[in-house]
Order: C-alpha cells, then sequence, then structure tokens
C-alpha cells in the first residue's frame, strides 16, 4: 500500500522510521505463528485428538508439555494429563477423553515440525519485542501515557508511536490525525445529495491496531467507550461502532499528545497537591495527566460524559478537594488528606472509567 501523505514528514520529527519497520515485522510474525497453530490443531484434529476443546490455547504451556510427550511417544491419556498445569489440572477427566484418539508416528512428525517452528516464530518476536523496547526508549513516557487509555496495550501503543512519530504537532487538529489514518467518514457529496462516506484508506497498520484496542473496548464493562460502542452499533451496527471507537481512541491519543504532561524517562513531572490528593482518592487518572488534560479528553470521547451521575459527583468532589485543600495547610498531611477525601466516599468509581 502507498505510503499515506505526510508520513516523511512526521517520522522525521518524531521516532526512527526503523520502529515501523519492527513493529510491522513483528505483525507480521504473529499473523504467521497465529496460522501455524491453526495449522497444529487441525494436525491433531486428524488424529482424533480433540485437545482444542478443552485448552482454550495450544500454545499455553500444559499443552506444550502433553504435545511434546506424545511426540516422544506417550500415548497414555491418563499420563498425559498428569501435566496439566494450574487450573487444568481441573479437566483431567476431559483431557483423558480429549488426548484419546489414534495419534501415529506420522502425526508426531508433523506436530513436532509445528512445535518447532511455532518456537522459532516466539523467539523471533521476543527479539523484535527487546528491540523495540530499546528504540522506543525516549518515548516511553508517552506510550505510559497512553497505555492509560481502555483498550490500548503496550503492543497498541508501540504501533501508535510507530506510526505517528509521537510527534501530534503535525496535526493541528485530531480530525486530522484521523484522516489520516483512515478512520475518518468520507466526503461524497454532489448537488445536494450525499453518496458513500466509505472511510478513506490510511495508514493500515495504525488501523489494524486501532481495531485491536476497539474490540477490546467493546468487551469491556463499566467504560464510558463501551458504553459508547454500545450505543452506536444498537442503531449503526458493528462494524460502523467499532470505526466510530476507532477515531474515539485516536482523538484521545491526539489530545494527550498536545496537552500531556510527558517527561523524560528519568524526571518526575512536577504535579500540585491538588492534583496528587486527586490521584490519591482514584478522582482523576494517575500522573502524568494534568488536570487540564482530563477535562478536555472526557469531553473528546463523549460530548455527554457529565450527564452520567458517576462523573458529576466525581467531578464535583475533584473541584471540592481542590478549593479547600489551600485551606488545611496548617494540618498535618494525614489529617489534611482525610477531611479533603470525604466528597469521594460515596463514590469509588475512577471517573475516568465512569
Amino acid at each position: 500500500m502507498r505510503t499515506p501523505a505526510g508520513a516523511i514528514q512526521l517520522r522525521a520529527a518524531g521516532t526512527d522510521p526503523g520502529v515501523a519497520d519492527l513493529t510491522r515485522s513483528r505483525e507480521v510474525i504473529t499473523h504467521e505463528r497465529t496460522r501455524k497453530i491453526a495449522r497444529l490443531e487441525k494436525q491433531l484434529e486428524d488424529a482424533g485428538i480433540k485437545l482444542s476443546s478443552v485448552a482454550s490455547n495450544l500454545s499455553g504451556v500444559s499443552c506444550h508439555d502433553m504435545l511434546t510427550a506424545m511426540v516422544a511417544g506417550q500415548r497414555d491419556p491418563i499420563a498425559l494429563s498428569e501435566l496439566a498445569r494450574g487450573s487444568m489440572r481441573n479437566k483431567r477427566p476431559d483431557l483423558q477423553r480429549a488426548l484419546t484418539g489414534r495419534f501415529t508416528e506420522h502425526h508426531a512428525f508433523l506436530v513436532r515440525m509445528s512445535l518447532e517452528r511455532i518456537a522459532q516464530d516466539d523467539a523471533a518476536i521476543a527479539a523484535l519485542t527487546q528491540r523495540i523496547e530499546a528504540q522506543i526508549e525516549p518515548f516511553r513516557s508517552f506510550r505510559d501515557l497512553i497505555c492509560a487509555i481502555p483498550g490500548i496495550s503496550t503492543t497498541v501503543a508501540d504501533v501508535i508511536i510507530a506510526e505517528t512519530g509521537a510527534d501530534m504537532s503535525v496535526f493541528p487538529t485530531a480530525g486530522h490525525l484521523a484522516a489520516w489514518a483512515g478512520v475518518a467518514p468520507g466526503q461524497n457529496e454532489s448537488a445536494g445529495r450525499t453518496g458513500s462516506t466509505t472511510a478513506r484508506p490510511g495508514d493500515s497498520h495504525l488501523k489494524g491496531a486501532l481495531g485491536i484496542a476497539a474490540m477490546s473496548v467493546s468487551r469491556t464493562r463499566n467504560t464510558r467507550l463501551g458504553a459508547r460502542y454500545h450505543r452506536i452499533a444498537a442503531r449503526r451496527g458493528k462494524l460502523k461502532a467499532i470505526v466510530a471507537i476507532e477515531r474515539t481512541l485516536l482523538s484521545i491519543v491526539w489530545a494527550m499528545g498536545h496537552t500531556g504532561r510527558c517527561c523524560p524517562v528519568g524526571d518526575q513531572p512536577t504535579a500540585t497537591a491538588a492534583s496528587s490528593l486527586a490521584s490519591s482518592v482514584c478522582l482523576m487518572p494517575s500522573r502524568p495527566i494534568t488536570r487540564r488534560v482530563a477535562t478536555r479528553i472526557i469531553p473528546a470521547a463523549n460530548q455527554n460524559a457529565w450527564v452520567d451521575p458517576k462523573v458529576c459527583a466525581c467531578s464535583a468532589a475533584w473541584c471540592v478537594a481542590s478549593a479547600i485543600w489551600p485551606l488545611l495547610g496548617g494540618l498535618p498531611d494525614a489529617v489534611a488528606l482525610a477531611i479533603a477525601a470525604w466528597p469521594a466516599a460515596a463514590s469509588s468509581v475512577p471517573f475516568w472509567v465512569a
């Protein structure tokens, strides 16, 4: 796919272009590893081994030990089920039935090859991850910042930083970033009639990472982004809801990149006493997000966020704590904290995930 316009300028001002090569290589190898695990499952099904019906992950430690023992010549289902670890030991009767089949030397040869190839992919992914960690070190604080967003894991954050360059000043608004990434609706209007508004092509790697984050958000409970997904999915369908969440996530990342407190590694960001108090009583995200960022990010994620009673209660408590904190300067810290934190006693849900 052709590189989106502005990508060269973007990465020149941010991360090394080699970081994107590393994250893309890890993505390709991860997809190949998934296909190999699916192929391994088919080989076991051909031998009458229904291990995937009991274990959710064929690449786990318990399954790996069982398959290695079967390749080595062990065929007794009872002995194989005893190799289970952790919670899998509670499923030993089911494992004994699942491991009863017609596993021959031919299947052992194929399974051995599949296990070796999966192990090679695991080693390659670990080496790439180690290299990415070294390359992304200057942007670790920004990664930790955006990892506070529901749905964004460390792997997704790596892709966002590698593809955007971690320099949000290139984009005047969050809409510019969304359009560049390909998660903004298209414009197709002529003579007052609107045609298809399908999102335009953008950075496929960034869109894939945002899709993973959006799918994760769709499964969350008691989060504003999760509620937004279900509200849009009920009216417009799940696919459009996923794209909407992708844009929302990218808008939040843009807001954090512009107004968030992103300090070099090793430096502690300065925080006011009121911000420290609010963090201690779980009324706002922990540092390095400031009060200004919090009041901008939440409405960006949901324009109707302040209608939520929990959000209103936590916001009011934050304001009360900020107002009375200067009046308690002469008291011991423990006493002042207890007095200032009492408005939050009625609500233990952080307003970031309310």
